[in-house]
């Protein structure tokens, strides 16, 4: 969850931005690694042969510049990042800088590496259904582990998100998803999939349709209006992932705000038509904030990815946006 003080640093930088066009790495989603325990059915990150990955000395000093270029919060996803064993060093060491961290992950490993981690730390984690659904989307014991995480992460006092991807397969158990979270005193986000598996143009055939989309919007919606604090996004921003308005992000967030960092090193802008675009910048061989600045931030009209539209929103500075922004961090406070 976002703090005051962090609310505070993002909407400084976006005023930076605004009035100078000082470009500033305030958020970066660090993909430590492509290696994964699952073998989603809209994911091929996790294909067979090598993986490249960053060394835990070079990870190191990439994030000393990432502190010295500015950034205040860095969210590891992967793959799987549990995966990747300078982890738990990478994130201390991340947490004595004063950066707030996230951990993206689908907690098979949570469990066992529990006691290695920073008190206190953000943790998403994915579950889309009931167990019989959960498990067809992301593989056989994947519903079991989700839930042995989620109480992990309750037990050892981490901040907690669930991740709801919706598809054609599961929309209909969105309420299951909702309790589930409630039960548990966890924040719930609900994610659109995207039309092509994540790391390919492999066609998995699990869109929704717009009719399926405008049930989604018709249950969350409620909820939403209504103050609940279990659901961890805007009505705004339900409706730009459901295609409900076109939005356009003039620049996006990605190249002034915010940026991604691969396996291999490299820099990108883009959360939504590319996941490695063809404009990566190698931060190996220059200093990360130098690298950053040769990224070119580009117009969009459409994301997938459900942080990355909830930034744009914020930097917009939209009064409407920051006003339910503003609710919300006071009801989920």
């Amino acid at each position: 969850m976002v703090g005051a003080k962090l609310a505070i640093g993002a909407l400084l930088a976006v005023l930076k931005y605004r009035l100078f066009g000082k470009r500033t790495p305030f958020f970066v989603s660090w993909r430590i690694t492509d290696r994964c325990t699952r073998k989603c059915a809209y994911c091929d990150f996790n294909q067979p042969g090598d993986h490249v990955e960053p060394d835990l000395a070079t990870s190191k000093r990439l994030l000393h510049e990432m502190a010295a270029a500015g950034t205040k919060w860095i969210n590891f996803t992967g793959g799987e990042p549990l995966l990747w064993p300078g982890l738990p060093e990478l994130l201390g060491d991340a947490v004595a800088r004063g950066i707030k961290i996230s951990l993206c992950t689908n907690g098979d490993r949570l469990p066992e590496l529990a006691a290695v981690l920073p008190r206190g730390m953000e943790v998403s984690l994915s579950l889309d259904g009931p167990e019989s659904v959960n498990d067809a989307l992301r593989g056989k014991g994947s519903y079991a582990a989700t839930v042995r995480a989620l109480e992990t992460a309750r037990r050892e006092n981490f901040e907690r998100t669930l991740l709801c991807v919706v598809t054609r397969e599961n929309y209909q158990h969105l309420d299951f998803v909702y309790e589930t979270a409630r039960a548990h005193q966890t924040r719930v986000q609900f994610q659109f999939v995207t039309p092509y598996a994540l790391n390919s143009q492999r066609e998995h055939g699990l869109s929704t349709s717009d009719e399926m989309k405008a049930e989604v919007v018709q249950y969350l919606r409620p909820k939403i209006q209504s103050g609940d604090p279990w659901i961890a996004h805007t009505k705004q921003v339900l409706d730009c992932l459901a295609g409900k308005n076109e939005t356009t992000f003039n620049p996006c967030i990605g190249g002034w705000f915010g940026v991604r960092v691969t396996p291999a090193g490299e820099l990108t802008n883009c959360w939504g038509e590319e996941i490695d675009g063809p404009e990566r910048v190698s931060c190996l061989n220059r200093p990360f904030r130098e690298a950053f600045l040769a990224l070119k931030p580009r117009v969009c009209h459409r994301c997938w990815c459900i942080g990355v539209v909830e930034a744009n929103m914020l930097a917009s500075l939209r009064p409407a946006y920051l006003w339910d922004f503003y609710r919300r961090r006071r009801r989920l406070a």
